[in-house]
């Protein structure tokens, strides 16, 4: 079993499950789409990591030793987070451009629940910050999401995941 093949293989999974999951939340309750696809996203994709890291393990008699698991279980990550991060750029800019002021509605509603103490001052700045930051997901913003999704919590995942998963060979620490 090649564990470059089956994690990308678990990773395209993965990725395409997400995507089918947010259409449905999409289809649903845009809104739900909005505040909730992304968990939906890393829980899927947690779930085939974890799979992903366990095929290979079944595979090797039972046993995966810890960097093997990480590379597994990231390469995962890395290709259904690119999956994941094509089809909300393509959502936003192609299919419904309107997601953005859908977005920024939710956005100032979670502000003001949780901006309820705050001095106008700093609202005012909150505010602006928002404004000057924009709701818009273009090409830069997607990219860069994507560039610290690897790390947090991508790589965060599959190091918890490879410490859960591992199991060494005994015979070969002899």
């Amino acid at each position: 079993m090649n564990t470059n093949q089956t994690s990308i293989n678990y990773g395209l999974i993965g990725g395409m499950a997400a995507i089918a999951l947010s259409l449905l939340y999409y289809l649903l309750n845009v809104r739900g789409f909005i505040t909730w696809g992304g968990w939906v996203s890393y829980l899927t994709l947690g779930a085939t990591m974890v799979m992903a890291g366990l095929a290979i393990r079944k595979y090797q008699d039972g046993f995966i030793e810890f960097k093997d698991s990480l590379k597994v279980t990231f390469l995962v990550w890395v290709i259904g987070t690119l999956l994941t991060t094509v089809f909300l750029y393509v959502m936003y800019n192609f299919i419904d451009t309107g997601l953005v002021d859908i977005q920024k509605e939710v956005v100032e509603e979670m502000m003001d629940k949780f901006t309820a103490n705050v001095d106008e001052e700093t609202l005012a700045e909150l505010n602006k910050g928002m404004e000057e930051q924009g709701f818009g997901l273009d090409l830069k913003k997607s990219l860069l999401a994507y560039a610290f999704g690897l790390i947090f919590p991508g790589f965060i995942f599959a190091l918890i995941i490879s410490l859960v998963i591992r199991r060494k060979n005994p015979e070969l620490e002899a």
